[in-house]
C-alpha cells in the first residue's frame, strides 16, 4: 500500500501541497515519518497528561477533582 501524501499531510496538519517535497521519500520511509509522527503526538500528550497531574498537587485538595474533571484528566 502506498502511502499518499494527503496522510502526511493530514498527520502534519497542513495541505498536500506543503509536503510535496516529501515525494522523493520511498514507501517504507514515509512510512517510518507517519509512525515517528504519531508516536510524537503520543509522547506529546503523554508528557502534557504528566504535567498537568504534577500541576494539580499545587491545587488544594478540594479542587483537584472538579478541576480534573474539568480539564479531562
Amino acid at each position: 500500500m502506498a502511502i499518499e501524501m494527503q496522510e502526511i499531510a493530514e498527520a502534519l496538519g497542513t495541505s498536500p501541497d506543503q509536503v510535496v517535497f516529501l515525494e522523493v521519500l520511498d514507501d517504507e520511509a514515509r512510512r517510518r515519518l507517519l509512525g515517528d509522527l504519531e508516536d510524537a503526538r503520543a509522547a506529546h500528550a503523554a508528557h502534557i497528561e504528566s504535567s498537568m497531574r504534577r500541576a494539580f498537587n499545587h491545587v488544594p485538595r478540594l479542587l483537584r477533582r472538579p478541576l480534573r474533571k474539568l480539564f479531562g484528566v
